[in-house]
């Protein structure tokens, strides 16, 4: 049986008839497993999140309106302040964030956002998003990392 490491109600921002609408969406986030990928599934909740497709109150199992997004497919989670939040929510308490992918970016809100990016960031690109430090610093000496001629590649020599 898989694990689930996060789940939760976020706002998903999307189009309908050319107008930009916030919807409420059920958020499931699953680590890789033996039982299956790293992913992230996205249930649209029915009646403003009253009702669920199955009809109860818990989270949602139907796969009517349900969206899949694989881990290995994401390029960033970033701070998204230049997007509005929804309208049911306080602006202080809700912040939005871009969860971009090799085939789309998904515009997202929550009151946790912090914790939605902190989880998702830590199970695709497997680091903390706060570690902005660059590769020679992980390394731990400082030192960079030379390029050395070999039959692939050769550097330019201007002036010969």
């Amino acid at each position: 049986m898989e694990v689930v490491f996060k789940e939760g109600m976020i706002y998903l921002k999307g189009n309908k008839f050319g107008k930009k609408t916030w919807r409420k969406t059920w958020m499931v986030l699953y680590p890789p497993s033996i039982f299956g990928i790293g992913r992230v599934e996205l249930f649209d909740l029915l009646d403003g999140g009253l009702t669920t497709p199955t009809g109860n109150a818990s989270k949602p199992k139907s796969p009517q309106g349900r969206r899949v997004v694989q881990l290995c497919d994401c390029l960033s989670v970033v701070p998204a302040p230049e997007e509005s939040c929804p309208p049911a929510l306080p602006n202080d308490d809700c912040r939005a964030f871009y969860l971009n992918t090799t085939q789309r970016s998904y515009i997202l809100a929550s009151e946790t956002y912090h914790d939605w990016v902190e989880a998702l960031c830590q199970l695709a690109f497997q680091k903390d998003p706060g570690n902005t430090e660059s590769r020679e610093k992980e390394r731990g000496d400082g030192t960079e990392i030379a390029m050395e001629e070999n039959e692939l590649y050769a550097t330019w020599k201007t002036g010969t």
